[in-house]
């Protein structure tokens, strides 16, 4: 029996494993380029092993990660290893930032992973973990169209190296 094309999910568990998923899928079939979305990335799995082992499968020259963030404080805080695998791996990886740090105005950035042609994983509430895995093409679209929407008005953040005076 296969897969189904759509799913809903409703713990945060639910929600890293479908991000571990995507990411392993994302490896596996090898997709040009992932949308990361977040307003800070505290409750993505960046730092686990298996996470960073499926990114370093995935990442070749000619592949490209964007991120988007409200802040990166938390990824700098709680995701050591990531940051050192961003170092690493700063030629396929685009981190950005929508709105300034402590701009309170500012709309809350969605969460979601995007491969395309492979996975969209959305978180819709945080509050009770509801979101959606899915593999269908119209959800993909969906996605792409709002993540480029964002990243249009950001700008580059979250440096690989710092230098220091």
């Amino acid at each position: 029996m296969s897969e189904p094309s759509h799913r809903i999910f409703t713990t945060r568990s639910d929600f890293v494993e479908a991000l571990r998923h995507g990411l392993e899928l994302s490896a596996e079939k090898g997709c040009r380029e992932m949308w990361w979305c977040d307003s800070d990335y505290a409750d993505w799995p960046l730092s686990e092993p298996a996470v960073l082992d499926a990114l370093t499968r995935w990442c070749l020259p000619h592949r490209r990660l964007v991120m988007v963030a409200q802040t990166y404080d938390e990824v700098r805080h709680s995701h050591s290893r990531f940051v050192q695998w961003r170092t690493r791996f700063s030629h396929v990886l685009d981190a950005r930032q929508y709105g300034e740090d402590g701009d309170e105005t500012q709309e809350v950035l969605p969460t979601l992973m995007l491969a395309p042609t492979v996975v969209t994983v959305r978180l819709f509430d945080k509050q009770v973990w509801r979101g959606s895995v899915s593999y269908e093409r119209a959800d993909e679209i969906r996605a792409r169209d709002l993540v480029d929407a964002i990243a249009q008005r950001s700008t580059p953040s979250f440096a690989s190296t710092t230098l220091g005076l």
